[in-house]
């Protein structure tokens, strides 16, 4: 994670990410493959002991560049050490470097015998570790040589036994492989391209404006005045980072990216961009600490970036995303108690202004990997964000998490291919449109860096809402005649639910307005008009069926007062799509029956078996139907006396997908089974006893799959009439295995996964 954070920028540690070395070196890759180093360097004065250390502690603090210097030094010193050829290769793949090569040197290192159980700070170990066929097989996988991968993998799991501390990384890298397959084999209808601004350099951290017509990013790429000429960062020796604009032509065409000069001396990357481009959080790293900083666009440019302070409880570090009200936002972090690595967490002001403590977004959302760059859409529901702990093609992959009714979040939804690719994808951002989205990736690069892309959309679009954006031109009124705040009033209520301020840069007002809305627009406060001294006010209706659209009026058009004899206060403009001006008509209101639509849940197609046995003397529990495949191993459950098993799920790769299951069989049968009387269900979760880097270790992790499951059935037994504790009991059970209930056969040379279920018993009366 430490070699992703440095390389793309999203920089959320302080001090642990870089390093100041005594003494820098610099390198190039010739034609020859040999890295040239200078001879003045304090490394050339280093034993290979003494070289070892250093470029292992490089390696633990996650500074990959410097350590591929030292590492160099080490191999001239002994050229047929295979342990530092791996090392080095180690590095490579951190920072993601040419595949192709990355390849071939971890070929060359694992040619002969390797070290079956490792020690990576012994300096004696000249062979490489046995897991080297997994760092192999992951990177052939970035390369879609998915055979060679699988090929490579099974070399590994036939040296090891299930014990083995990388064993879950080779199950991983398997549900990658075929998550991949699956996944290229049946595209989204979604059109991705690399955009023209790109360099041969980086191109991170993608911001779109909510009309689309800006797009912000950071870039590495040498100025075009040379005022960065000579300042490297002295881990990557490449140059520090800084931030640009684009904006769209009357063509469609992205026009030359603007260096924004926004006071930032080393690293500068933009995390956040209000939705109309008037206010920026950044990130500036100096090398040696990370912090968030805020500027805001003025008439003479963007302001010099002052430190970020919100609240006693928001960290001034990491990477936050605001939603569009401003009064809740999105963050994510590296807490002790979070679910591990960087967590995604939610805040909000209340009434005083205090903001909550951060909520983690939970267990669905949040993994033992890292999840990273949340983005929140315009239509304030709908977080996009990036993880290699969910299920994914490879690397990071972008998800989309939206609000659901009971005030959490829901399952995260994979955006497929091609917006995910088998290498990393991050940093999405879409308009209010829905239609067009950005994303950072290292798709197709030869040299670790990343570049951003469109990605076009087919009908529907990603959002949860339609969204008009309105745009009021006052550039033709003057300034004294343009009110400095437009209030957007709830008509019902009263209460005012924005208060728009007029863009002094471009004398503009901005809004988003949701389709199926009436509000009240009016000027704060009282205006001189032709026909006196009054408030504006108008009421806007945007009609429920109109499909998301960018329109722009005049104020004059909605308040013709302003330059003719007042026309009233009660009349209303309807915002519609393909039109040009704001129509006028009479206001009808029509009661609407609200109906519920519940979208039918996605069921992955993983590996799965669900075992359905109905006795003779059970008839009140109708079989199940159900399709049947073989899972990724043999499942490592028993028969209980005095119980009926309804369902059983594998799992594996660490992940959870119990949200993803469709219940309704099992619900089914429990109805049947309920009409006859109170029933005790019984649920089990299971995890395998390996390593776990959540905080709550396998136990958390077996009880969450049980609980998941739990509240599912709850809830959908209560959708058929059957109350909880009246009708019928639940009880929960965790097994961390194997354990002392494990079948025998089971209890040795099993695949880990076999441990990694959830299933559901009925007790039998």
């Amino acid at each position: 994670m430490q070699s992703l954070c440095h390389s793309v920028g999203f920089l959320f540690l302080a001090a642990s990410l870089q390093f100041a070395s005594p003494c820098i070196a610099s390198f190039s890759w010739d034609v020859d493959s040999e890295w040239q180093t200078p001879r003045d360097s304090i490394w050339n004065t280093m034993s290979s002991d003494q070289l070892f250390t250093e470029g292992t502690m490089l390696m633990e603090e996650g500074f990959w560049n410097e350590a591929i210097r030292v590492w160099n030094y080490a191999i001239k010193l002994q050229r047929n050490n295979r342990n530092f050829a791996y090392k080095r290769a180690e590095c490579w793949y951190k920072i993601g470097e040419d595949w192709a090569m990355v390849r071939d040197e971890l070929l060359e290192a694992a040619d002969g015998t390797l070290a079956l159980y490792y020690d990576p700070y012994d300096a004696f170990n000249r062979k490489p570790p046995i897991q080297i066929w997994l760092l192999l097989a992951a990177t052939e996988h970035r390369l879609t040589e998915f055979d060679k991968a699988k090929e490579h993998i099974d070399m590994y799991l036939d040296a090891v036994t299930e014990k083995h501390p990388y064993m879950e990384l080779a199950a991983k890298l398997l549900d990658e492989i075929r998550f991949a397959k699956r996944s290229m084999e049946r595209p989204e209808d979604v059109a991705v391209s690399r955009l023209s601004f790109n360099s041969t350099d980086q191109e991170t951290n993608p911001m779109i404006t909510a009309d689309g017509k800006t797009l912000y990013f950071s870039s590495n790429r040498a100025r075009s005045n040379g005022s960065n000429h000579g300042r490297l960062d002295p881990n990557t020796q490449q140059h520090y980072n800084d931030i640009y604009s684009v904006t769209l032509g009357e063509d469609s065409v992205w026009g030359e990216p603007q260096l924004l000069n926004v006071g930032v001396d080393h690293h500068a990357y933009v995390v956040n961009v209000d939705a109309f481009g008037t206010k920026m959080i950044v990130t500036d790293d100096d090398g040696w600490t990370s912090e968030l900083k805020a500027s805001e666009r003025g008439p003479r440019g963007w302001s010099s970036a002052e430190p970020f302070f919100l609240h006693k409880r928001i960290p001034n570090q990491g990477q936050i995303a605001f939603f569009p009200d401003g009064d809740r936002l999105v963050i994510s972090v590296k807490k002790r108690r979070g679910e591990g690595g960087f967590d995604l967490y939610e805040s909000a002001r209340n009434e005083d202004g205090e903001w909550s403590r951060p909520k983690s977004l939970g267990a669905r959302v949040n993994t033992w990997g890292d999840e990273i760059t949340p983005f929140v859409a315009a239509d304030g529901q709908s977080i996009f964000f990036a993880s290699n702990g969910l299920q994914g093609m490879g690397g990071f992959d972008v998800f989309k998490t939206t609000r659901n009714g009971a005030g959490g979040w829901s399952e995260p939804q994979h955006l497929g291919y091609p917006v995910n690719s088998v290498d990393d994808d991050l940093a999405f951002v879409v308009g209010a449109k829905g239609q067009l989205g950005y994303v950072s990736s290292r798709r197709d690069v030869t040299r670790g860096d990343l570049d951003v892309f469109e990605a076009r959309f087919g009908l529907g679009g990603l959002l949860e809402e339609e969204l008009i954006v309105l745009t009021l031109e006052a550039s033709d009124l003057g300034g004294s005649l343009a009110p400095q705040t437009l209030v957007l009033r709830d008509t019902t209520t009263k209460e005012i639910v924005e208060r728009i301020d007029l863009d002094p840069t471009q004398d503009v007002y901005r809004m988003l307005l949701p389709a199926g809305t009436t509000y009240e627009l009016e000027s704060e406060y009282a205006m001189a008009t032709e026909a006196g001294t009054a408030k504006l006010s108008r009421t806007i209706h945007v009609p429920g069926d109109l499909k998301s659209e960018v329109i722009a009026l005049d104020l004059s058009e909605i308040y013709p007062e302003l330059g003719e004899e007042a026309g009233g206060t009660d009349e209303v403009y309807v915002v519609m799509r393909r039109v040009e001006e704001a129509i006028e008509v009479e206001l009808e209101v029509e009661e609407e029956e609200i109906t519920e639509v519940v979208e039918e849940e996605e069921v992955v197609d993983e590996p799965v078996e669900v075992l359905v046995e109905v006795p003779a003397e059970e008839p009140t529990v109708p079989a199940i139907a159900a399709d049947i495949s073989a899972p990724i191993c043999d499942m490592s459950l028993s028969d209980v006396a005095g119980r009926q098993m309804l369902m059983a799920i594998q799992l594996f790769s660490g992940q959870v997908h119990t949200e993803r299951m469709d219940l309704d069989p099992i619900l089914d049968a429990l109805a049947t089974a309920l009409k006859s009387g109170p029933r005790t269900i019984v649920i089990e979760g299971s995890a395998s006893d390996g390593p776990s880097t959540r905080a709550d270790g396998n136990e958390g992790l077996a009880q969450g799959r049980a609980m998941d499951v739990f509240l599912r059935l709850r809830s959908g037994l209560a959708e058929r009439g059957f109350e909880h504790k009246q009708d019928y009991t639940m009880k929960l059970t965790k097994r961390v295995q194997p354990d002392g209930e494990t079948p025998e056969a089971f209890r040795g040379g099993i695949h880990p996964a076999a441990f990694q279920y959830v299933r559901v018993d009925l007790v039998q009366q």
